[in-house]
């Protein structure tokens, strides 16, 4: 068992050894030996918290030959990360962003995301956002109402570092999706392609429960009135984030 920040050896458990290990709260590397094959993986400790490191959380590596005590990098870089695609997690949250009409409020937007990795990999996410907004009258009638709201599906990447319960993260994400506005007579559509950074902010509150506020600044080009436009849409969400 080693201790990441300080990329020291606190632990060598045998077979035979108790099962239960005090350690103080942080991100340990973990290796294991089970006939002839070497697992690693990764674990974090909360303080009070009384931790079980489940085999779905050891990773295959090439099996090495054990080691005595004493700093050991490539468990360390093993146990950082195990794989393109693993550790996915669930990323839910609400928040804000502009419309591209004029005279639009807010929408309120939703996001969900499925991101891979312990702080950096790939990442799925699927936004839904949806505001109301009058346009006023050319011949002094009443004013037009209109609901306007977009839905995109995103893929992305994004490098990660963290400390302790603190991680941030930031990369580039494209996707695809629709804009619609629905008004007193009628609605219309319109496809886009939506590209820009993406970032955020985690709190880990628990071993499976972490705090996530996130943002994207995408420009979205979509078909206006015969042209492509390119508008800014900035989005925020504030949400919560658990492994699946």
């Amino acid at each position: 068992m080693v201790q990441i920040a300080r990329d020291q050896v606190i632990a060598e458990l045998t077979a035979e050894a108790a099962r239960h290990v005090a350690i103080p709260p942080g991100d340990y590397g973990l290796r294991a030996w089970r006939e002839g094959q070497a697992f690693a993986g990764r674990v974090s400790v909360l303080p009070g918290e009384s931790r079980v490191v489940r085999s779905e959380e050891l990773h295959s590596i090439s099996p090495y030959p054990s080691q005595s005590k004493g700093p050991d990098t490539s468990l360390v870089s093993q146990a950082q990360e195990h794989g393109f695609f693993s550790q996915p997690t669930l990323s839910v949250g609400l928040g804000a962003q502009p419309g591209v009409t004029q005279g639009v409020r807010p929408l309120v937007s939703a996001h969900t995301a499925i991101q891979f990795g312990d702080k950096s990999g790939p990442s799925l996410a699927l936004n839904f956002a949806v505001g109301t907004g009058t346009t006023p009258s050319l011949t002094g009638g009443p004013s037009t109402h209109f609901t306007e709201g977009e839905v995109f599906l995103f893929a992305g990447y994004r490098w990660g570092v963290g400390s302790g319960f603190w991680s941030v993260h930031i990369g580039p994400e494209i996707g695809g999706g629709l804009l619609f506005q629905s008004v007193e007579d009628g609605g219309r559509t319109a496809t886009a392609l939506a590209m820009g950074p993406w970032g955020g902010l985690t709190l880990r509150l628990s071993q499976r429960v972490r705090l996530e506020l996130e943002a994207h600044l995408p420009i979205t080009f979509f078909r206006r009135d015969g042209q492509t436009v390119g508008v800014w849409l900035p989005a925020g969400w504030l949400g919560v984030a658990f492994p699946l």
